[in-house]
């Protein structure tokens, strides 16, 4: 690969890069975990799997994006605070939830797949936020409230929903299943039942409920027939087991300030970079494979090229080379791939020579100098000669197969 296209092909990463990462969050809608602990969680994002430790690794100020799932283990939980506003959301141990959409108009959409999630909903917030699951819908604008979707202790392996509202208010839609009638079709030319017709399923909404403060319901996951009645959930006090649950877990994060986060998180930005970096590199090698752009097109560009802040500009070394290897593979692997034979030959080959000049210094000088026994000088000589002589054996052979 010439200097000159290679340029360009790191110039559309940039290029995308830059204008998808601030076009997607300059209106700030992102979350950010400000609370980690417990063993481990994952994140899936746009076909990618990112495992994290609180024990091991930094995860506090790691940024969330719409679509993303977040799956906890035993033990674990987290914290985020959601962008644009103050909204807080713990998830609990052993669960399952995506960020469906944030921010906008429209508000906030999470989808509980399993476990059990908690939110501190700001009361200012203009637009609203809902959680869904597979057999409710919570709704809200200003309270605290949670929602779970699990298998209760002594149950048949059947789950549960349940949504319980600690302050404010919580508007709950059921979700049941209506099931059409399967009918049979008459005969067809040659004598034979024709199979019967596929079932209709449709979700169904039930009259939606309001809970106050201290107040619960239970949905169970329902499928009736289509001349069955939709009932409404019973509103019951929150129980026991579920206010003990959140005491012995409860929020402790309070909401920050945009200029809080850029304070307490320096490294947001980066990490922005980064975890967007992905899915820019995957648009930019579909767009190249269909023509959408070329090099000489980009490279018309690299003058006009202007990095929105410099903050952006320090980040843009920390980004892995790897961009520009899956844009153009045939070419970046001949640059950016490491010959690992090589670098170990290298290292042996170092090694050896150090250790071969050494075994001379301690015959020549090793009694005088270095204080070694005069009945030892000549056994570590020849320690220190072999020792060099295999390395060399071993190095000098990859590194030259390997050139």
């Amino acid at each position: 690969m010439t200097l000159r296209n290679r340029f360009a092909v790191t110039s559309i990463f940039l290029i995308l890069l830059t204008t998808s990462l601030y076009g997607q969050t300059s209106d700030g809608t992102f979350g950010v975990i400000l609370y980690a602990e417990g063993c481990g969680f994952t994140i899936f994002r746009e076909g990618d799997i990112l495992t994290f430790s609180p024990d091991t690794s930094d995860v506090l100020g790691t940024p969330l994006f719409e679509g993303d799932m977040i799956q906890t283990e035993g033990g674990t939980f987290l914290e985020l605070q959601l962008l644009p506003g103050r909204n807080i959301l713990k998830i609990a141990e052993n669960t399952s939830f995506q960020i469906r959409s944030l921010g906008g108009v429209q508000g906030s959409s999470m989808e509980l797949i399993y476990g059990r999630v908690r939110a501190q909903v700001d009361r200012v917030a203009q637009a609203p936020f809902e959680i869904r699951g597979r057999s409710a819908v919570a709704g809200v604008r200003g309270t605290d409230f949670g929602f779970d979707y699990t298998i209760p202790r002594g149950n048949s392996g059947e789950p549960v929903t349940q949504v319980y509202a600690f302050a404010g208010s919580v508007e709950v839609t059921a979700l049941t299943r209506r099931v059409g009638e399967s009918l049979s079709q008459p005969l067809d030319s040659s004598g034979t039942q024709a199979p019967p017709a596929e079932q209709t399923v449709e979700i169904v909404e039930s009259t939606p409920v309001l809970l106050g403060p201290n107040q619960m319901v239970q949905v169970r996951d329902q499928v009736v027939r289509s001349d069955e009645e939709i009932l409404a959930p019973e509103q019951v006090p929150v129980s026991p087991d579920v206010q003990t649950f959140w005491n012995d877990n409860p929020i402790t994060i309070v909401p920050l300030s945009t200029d809080e986060l850029d304070t307490r998180y320096p490294a947001l930005k980066i990490k922005i970079l980064e975890s967007r970096s992905e899915a820019l590199i995957e648009k930019a090698q579909q767009s190249l494979r269909t023509g959408e752009v070329t090099a000489e097109e980009v490279q018309a560009q690299i003058d006009a090229l202007r990095l929105p802040e410099p903050s952006l500009a320090d980040s843009i070394p920390v980004l892995s080379p790897v961009g520009a290897t899956r844009i153009l593979p045939q070419r970046g692997a001949q640059v950016y791939v490491r010959n690992s034979a090589r670098t170990l030959g290298t290292i042996f080959t170092g090694l050896g020579a150090f250790s071969a000049v050494s075994s001379g210094v301690v015959l020549l000088w090793g009694e005088t100098f270095l204080g070694i026994p005069s009945d030892s000088v000549n056994g570590t000589s020849l320690g220190l000669f072999l020792g060099g002589i295999g390395g060399l054996v071993i190095g000098l052979p990859l590194y030259l197969l390997n050139l």
